[in-house]
């Protein structure tokens, strides 16, 4: 089974409307799209779109929706968080990655060890 992102962006609504935020940007119908993040000063820097951006009225949190964890894309996920990481708490928020709740112990894990800064919230696969 892997993760539903139509389940995870649910998820990542209820926090938003449960935490007053002001603006939600999802990668999903209904919503506006949330702005791609690059490293600033590398030309010609690949861009990634984070699944939600939900903003408040002195921060931003980022979401990242991962269905699965495969080492072919590790390295690529990896870059990613870190950038989306980093780029939140230049916001004064937080990097969350939503996953699936079987596979929330190797997050973690992969979290840890790459000294990454990220929550993660878990939601059960269909």
């Amino acid at each position: 089974m892997s993760l539903n992102k139509q389940k995870a962006f649910e998820a990542i609504k209820e926090i938003a409307e449960r935490t007053n935020a002001i603006e939600i940007h999802m990668a999903t119908a209904g919503f506006p799209e949330p702005e791609k993040f690059s490293y600033h000063g590398s030309f010609g820097a690949k861009k990634y779109l984070p699944d939600a951006v939900v903003d408040y009225s002195d921060s931003c949190d980022i979401f990242s929706i991962e269905p699965s964890l495969s080492k072919k894309v590790l390295s690529e996920s990896l870059h990613k968080w870190i950038l989306f990481s980093s780029s939140a708490k230049k916001k004064n928020g937080n990097f969350y990655l939503v996953v699936d709740e079987e596979k929330e112990d190797d997050f973690q894990k992969i979290l840890k060890s790459k000294m990454i800064s990220a929550q993660v919230i878990s939601v059960k696969a269909d």
